[in-house]
């Protein structure tokens, strides 16, 4: 048994080389070595010390036959096929000496995965001590945190459901590769019935006219990812996905999805005006782009994926807009660089990166970004967690007013004959508490009216309850009404954790991208200073498990201020650390912040709450609510009436059982998201639906409350599933 905390930290490492896997080389040999001296990660080969933990790692990723309901999306996975410790390293910057032990079969480890040939972790965050107590120590991986987390609930819920649209698509068009006229063709066959098609024109160098005769994969999808209208875009979409045999949900929304403009939405020139392997390139680089994304280890393809990007862009008319085409290939794991994005990548993320209008990335620069992104949305404090999520928050950085409507883009860049819209047009609409019932609450209307009364009144509020009871999913929504917008740009997100300090959460040194420590505010004072900048509107601070941190600890003197009749300048405080600019003026909370924490009553893990913090916030309390609301819910999804009366018993019984329990109580019944389908989810099958949620999320749970009587766990269980 490997003691985590006795580790500075342990290496994930790659054994692929040139595409080939040398696993069983190293294990034979005792080493682990880069292919090469010069490989650009050849540095961390300078910190691996004798006695450091090291494992070999290949990452994929998966859509079936997995251990939990993926909802039918794409799930990273990384297998481990063998642990070790350094014995040696030789100092040569390519070659350590390690005592290797095979694992077979390799075992794997779902979620939270890194690409790269080397992977440092250490054992600082409750994620990264997690995986090395699995790959290690044989821990199981609880599926059900990492599902739950607010980055993998992102990609498994509704914000972001049209990637998985876009991911099927990308993958029926590979299958054409080798059969373009066949595609044309079914893409001519649309032409007829639907004018937004009629672009699909070529010129021939005589001066002919004539509908195209081959076509890249990225042109295909510009079709429905033009300056269009919601409407236009779905019906291309839906039509283009039935005359293809495209198995998948048609978005319903587009949001943060970059487009190209409608009149020049090709990626490549007209028959007089290009190379006859132009369009051949285009399908190479998306070939190679979708081996990166969809199978074992990313790193091996690196080389020929440069080498293909590279190709790529001497095409006319792309440029730029070869990002784009990757993002709708495979949106978690190709970053788009239109104009939104590199702007928000520089002036909101303070990347130190320099983007050129007329010079787009390298195939190398292209990759050194995504990894230094990849990396940056694996720490948890971090704004952004994801590509997807990266695009939707530069889309939203240049609406005027709430006044976003998708129509004709506002404003253009252009790329050679290409030009890529500013934005996705698509309304965000007024929010108020009754688009929180009709997104799905089970809430009514008057408790929910409660809840925002305390919360303006107080400013401070925790939401506590059991787990599955919709806390994070309210939280959020409750900070929409504030604004009367869905806008995330006023919202900071942070999770609270054991390791979490004041220097993460109010400011502190930190290494800048060249090397040097500086100053620089963490989450809250950045939102602090956002409530400053902006005073007719109110900034929202999302803190989750609020009771998992030292409050005494993360807030220091802020937990002062957090007092709503102490949220003015007589009252401001100096901070422990002056600002980046070295002024320490004294700093007060603005009355346009608002703090909203979520808490699960059911941790055992958790200590009491903090009374100083319990003094300045409102603690709201949520139930499991198996309603009339939450029949209707389930009654949409394809849940007949009598087998919502036998869910709702049989959790019913189970909570009695919780709620009697001398060593549990009612704070550890089971919430009702756990048996309550996602939004636009159709359930055909109930039992196996429910069976499915009973295995792999409330059985480990129940496994957790009975941690010392696993039989009793064991039967409430099977009596969760007997005799349906």
């Amino acid at each position: 048994m490997v003691n985590v905390s006795d580790k500075k930290c342990a290496w994930f490492v790659s054994a692929f080389h040139n595409q080939q896997d040398q696993t069983q080389f190293f294990l034979e040999k005792g080493i682990w070595e880069l292919a090469t001296k010069d490989h650009k990660q050849a540095h961390y080969l300078e910190e691996m010390r004798p006695g450091d933990l090291i494992a070999i790692k290949t990452t994929y990723t998966r859509k079936k036959n997995l251990p939990f309901d993926n909802k039918g999306q794409t799930v990273s996975v990384m297998a481990i096929k063998a642990t070790g410790t350094i014995v040696k390293n030789f100092g040569d910057g390519k070659t350590i000496k390690v005592d290797w032990k095979a694992i077979e079969p390799p075992k794997e480890w779902y979620f939270y995965t890194y690409r790269s040939t080397i992977w440092r972790v250490t054992p600082g965050k409750s994620f990264d001590r997690e995986l090395i107590d699995f790959t290690f120590n044989d821990v199981p991986q609880r599926y059900s945190v990492y599902k739950n987390d607010s980055f993998w609930r992102e990609r498994f819920g509704t914000q972001f459901a049209w990637t998985g649209f876009y991911e099927t698509f990308a993958d029926r068009l590979l299958s054409y590769a080798d059969d373009r006229q066949l595609l044309v063709q079914a893409i001519h066959s649309l032409q007829d019935s639907n004018s937004n098609l009629q672009w699909l024109e070529d010129q021939y160098a005589d001066g002919r006219r004539a509908p195209l005769d081959d076509i890249c994969p990225f042109t295909v999808m510009a079709i429905f990812n033009r300056g269009l209208s919601v409407e236009n875009r779905r019906r291309l979409a839906t039509d283009l996905k039935n005359i293809l045999g495209i198995n998948a949900e048609t978005p319903e929304s587009f949001r943060g999805v970059p487009t190209v403009n409608n009149q020049n939405s090709w990626f490549f020139a007209y028959s007089k005006q290009r190379a006859n392997d132009d369009i051949d390139k285009l399908w190479r680089v998306f070939t190679i782009a979708y081996k990166m994304a969809n199978n074992d280890n990313a790193g091996q393809y690196e080389e020929e994926f440069i080498k293909c990007y590279d190709a790529a862009l001497e095409v006319k008319f792309t440029k730029w807009n070869l990002t784009l085409g990757l993002f709708w290939l495979s949106p978690w794991n190709f970053v788009p660089l239109d104009t939104n994005t590199r702007n928000y990548i520089k002036d909101e993320l303070k990347i130190d990166v320099s983007f050129s209008e007329h010079r787009p990335f390298s195939g190398s620069e292209y990759l050194s970004l995504l990894d230094k992104l990849t990396e940056l949305f694996n720490s948890n404090d971090y704004p952004i967690r994801s590509f997807p999520q990266l695009s939707y928050q530069a889309w939203l950085k240049t609406k005027k007013d709430g006044d976003v409507k998708e129509s004709v883009p506002k404003a253009q860049f252009s790329v050679g004959a290409i030009a890529v819209s500013e934005s996705t047009q698509e309304e965000i609409k007024n929010y108020d508490l009754e688009q929180i019932v009709s997104d799905g609450s089970f809430f009514h209307l008057e408790e929910l009216s409660y809840f925002k009364e305390v919360l303006e009144a107080k400013k401070n509020i925790i939401l506590q309850g059991p787990p599955g009871t919709g806390k994070t999913w309210l939280a959020r929504r409750l900070a929409y009404t504030l604004n009367g917008t869905k806008d995330d740009e006023t919202i900071h997100a942070i999770q609270f954790h054991p390791s979490l300090s004041y220097e993460d959460f109010i400011r502190g040194w930190r290494p800048s991208g060249s090397g040097v420590l500086s100053l620089e505010d963490g989450v809250f004072m950045q939102a602090v200073n956002q409530a400053h900048e902006r005073p007719s509107s109110n900034i929202v601070v999302l803190i989750e498990e609020i009771n998992r941190g030292n409050p005494a600890q993360i807030f220091g003197e802020m937990l002062t201020l957090l007092e709503s009749s102490k949220r003015n300048e007589q009252n401001a405080l100096r901070l422990t650390y002056p600002d980046k600019n070295n002024n320490h003026d004294p700093v007060f909370i603005p009355k346009n912040l608002y703090l909203i924490g979520t808490m699960n009553v059911a941790d055992r893990s958790i200590a009491l709450v903090d009374i100083a913090l319990r003094r300045r916030f409102a603690f709201l309390t949520l139930e499991p609510k198996f309603n009339q609301a939450w029949e209707d819910w389930l009654e949409r999804h394809g849940v007949n009436k009598e087998h919502i009366k036998e869910i709702k018993n049989r959790i019913r019984r189970l909570n009695e059982t919780i709620g009697t329990d001398n060593h549990l109580g009612r704070q550890f019944k089971i919430g009702h998201s756990y048996v309550t389908p996602n939004d636009g989810e159709k359930i055909d099958n109930v039992r196996n639906w429910f069976n499915q949620i009973v295995e792999t999320e409330i059985g480990p749970l129940l496994e957790e409350y009975w941690f010392d009587d696993l039989r009793k766990a064991s039967d409430v269980r099977k009596q969760l599933l007997d005799n349906w």
